[in-house]
């Protein structure tokens, strides 16, 4: 029972990606090391939920989590990190294999069906560790570019030099 609730502890129930807890645990571990980290909100998800119900809204959310998967790897690993926040950690890549995989998952995701006139939207903004930045700092950086795609008009991919 230990190991099963342990186990629960570090995963979305509704996405079956790991969760907050189980990213921020691993980005502790990254602090001295290179990576790429892609944070990810759904767009107007509140008005999923108050236009189409909370069923609705739920089904989005694990069809997301299902095309995240396909991206988690023995060098990625995404996460559900709050409501409609996810976050991907891609260690061991280049800055072009990084944009690949944010183009990527922008493309499956517009392909997620909200109902029969409406497609899911996302922003993504994205960032790799400079050397002497902490993880704090590069988090800080990366969210600062998500959120200017989402004030630019959504539906978009940012990238923080």
């Amino acid at each position: 029972m230990h190991s099963e609730a342990n186990i629960q502890s570090f995963s979305d129930e509704l996405t079956k990606l790991p969760n907050r807890r189980f990213f921020i645990k691993h980005l502790d571990d990254l602090e001295n090391e290179r990576f790429a980290l892609l944070l990810i909100d759904i767009d107007h998800f509140k008005k999923i939920n108050d236009t189409y119900g909370h069923d609705v809204g739920d089904l989005v959310l694990s069809d997301f989590g299902e095309v995240l998967s396909h991206f988690c790897s023995e060098l990625s690993m995404p996460a559900r990190i709050g409501g409609e926040e996810f976050a991907i950690l891609i260690k061991n890549t280049s800055e072009n294999q990084v944009k690949k995989i944010a183009t990527d998952v922008f493309n499956a995701s517009n392909k997620i069906k909200i109902n029969e006139n409406a497609f899911l939207s996302i922003s993504i903004g994205g960032g790799i560790k400079k050397e002497a930045e902490t993880v704090k700092e590069l988090l800080k950086r990366v969210d600062v570019i998500l959120y200017e795609a989402k004030k630019s008009g959504r539906g978009k991919i940012m990238w923080s030099e």
